[in-house]
């Protein structure tokens, strides 16, 4: 089944971001050189699957090439000069001896650019062979190999014998006449569909040595998948990848306890952990490995986040009626499949606050009973809580602050509970905006 994702998610995670000077997922695991590579990375990172052979797949690959520290370094001006030749507008040179001297002599008598283009195109080709031949000369005598990479070691050994079976040199080491037209006719023409397949390995290959890179670097680690059944999720170390020093927590929701019900007061950390798990359980479903020291994870069909919503100005929807819109879709998606989990962030926060409380406590009472989906949903109207004392669906979780020399402090460290922190009015009184106020009042006074 297809892994139900949306726009909204994908923005609420900052899985892909346009804007050049922002991090984003796909930043963390870009440390690609070719444009190829790049464009399969965004291809993995933006189609999450729920296929368990095809994640165990790529987790499989992604490990292999890891443990081994295989590499295959593939350079842009190499690669961006390799695409250029492919995509020359001249007919290939013809692969016979007669055509092989006029057009050498030709490009004595008149040298033009699509020769030296092809010359130094095919010369590229020929540098690009020796590294494939260095890859297999690494991965040679390994037993058991992914099927992938067997894949790949056979892809790489067909095209080095092309390359030997249609290399001729000069006793100066240097490309025969004869050769450069049978290689440009061989590249462009006579296997053109096996040389793209080759290229788009390469690529592959890039891609993926280069996700491996993030678990040193980052800590990250694979998922172990469970089989379908009960949802279930168990995080150990879980944090947030974008931050420069991230605290990490520990985590798990199951059918048993199906709802998270998160509080805590501003800056505490929800946001940042609902983002966390988000983030954690689409990398999950992209095969790669993720901002944990330990995931235990079902496959889930779909996830569905409500972060940071915004008011749609175009259709004149406001706050409330765009969040009570996504609450629907939502409610319209888990009718439609299972195994789905849901994040809420500041569940009604557009509406008074009586109309919040008779909201929300509705919302969660019905989500606790849908036993075949996870949910989490964080609020400031911690007095539904008191609503739910009998509901063994509901765990509890909160952030907490302290006051320090009238500062608060976060230690952003999840707890079990409610919070019962009220530290805006501390906040208030400390910045002395009453006070503040009463000075305009007076002032006011004072001129009429």
């Amino acid at each position: 089944m297809k892994f139900e994702i949306d726009s909204q998610t994908r923005k609420d995670l900052d899985i892909i971001n346009d804007n050049a000077d922002s991090r984003s997922v796909y930043s963390i695991f870009n440390n690609l050189n070719t444009s190829g590579g790049k464009n399969k990375l965004y291809e993995l990172l933006t189609t999450p699957t729920s296929d368990i052979r095809l994640l165990n797949h790529r987790k499989e690959i992604i490990l292999y090439l890891h443990k081994n520290k295989l590499q295959f370094d593939l350079n842009y001006h190499q690669f961006d000069f390799i695409e250029h030749y492919f995509r020359l507008n001249r007919t290939p040179l013809h692969d016979h001896f007669i055509d092989s001297f006029i057009d050498k002599l030709s490009d004595k008598l008149k040298p033009t650019n699509d020769y030296y283009l092809i010359l130094t195109g095919i010369h590229q080709m020929l540098l690009l062979n020796e590294q494939a031949e260095s890859f297999l000369q690494d991965i040679k005598g390994h037993n058991v190999l992914p099927p992938y990479i067997s894949e790949l070691r056979q892809n790489f050994e067909e095209f080095s014998g092309l390359i030997r079976n249609n290399t001729g040199l000069t006793k100066k080491g240097k490309l025969t006449t004869r050769s450069v037209n049978r290689l440009d006719y061989l590249f462009r023409k006579k296997a053109k569909g096996f040389i793209r397949e080759f290229l788009d390995h390469l690529y592959t290959l890039e891609c993926y040595i280069s996700i491996g890179k993030t678990i040193d670097k980052y800590g990250f680690n694979f998922a172990e998948y469970k089989p379908s059944g009960e949802p279930n999720i168990m995080l150990k170390g879980l944090f947030h990848p974008l931050l420069e020093n991230p605290v990490s927590n520990d985590f798990d929701l199951n059918s048993a306890n199906n709802l998270c019900f998160l509080t805590g007061p501003n800056m505490a950390g929800k946001s940042t952990f609902l983002k966390s798990i988000g983030i954690t359980v689409y990398l999950a479903h992209t095969g790669f490995p993720v901002p944990a020291a330990y995931m235990e994870t079902t496959v889930f069909n779909g996830l569905i986040t409500t972060i940071n919503l915004s008011d749609d100005i175009n259709k004149g929807y406001s706050h409330y009626y765009s969040e009570v819109r996504r609450v629907k879709d939502t409610a319209l998606k888990i009718l439609e499949r299972n195994n789905i989990l849901v994040i809420f962030d500041e569940l009604f926060r557009g509406t008074n606050v009586k109309d919040a409380y008779d909201a929300t406590l509705e919302v969660i009472n019905s989500l606790s009973k849908i036993k075949d989906c996870l949910f989490l949903i964080s609020t400031h109207i911690t007095e539904i809580a008191d609503k739910f004392e009998d509901d063994k669906s509901i765990r509890y979780n909160y952030f907490d602050s302290q006051l320090q020399k009238d500062e608060p402090v976060y230690d952003y460290k999840l707890k079990k509970g409610v919070s019962s922190e009220r530290l805006g009015m501390k906040i208030i009184q400390k910045e002395k905006i009453i006070e503040i106020l009463k000075l305009v009042i007076e002032r006011q006074e004072s001129e009429q």
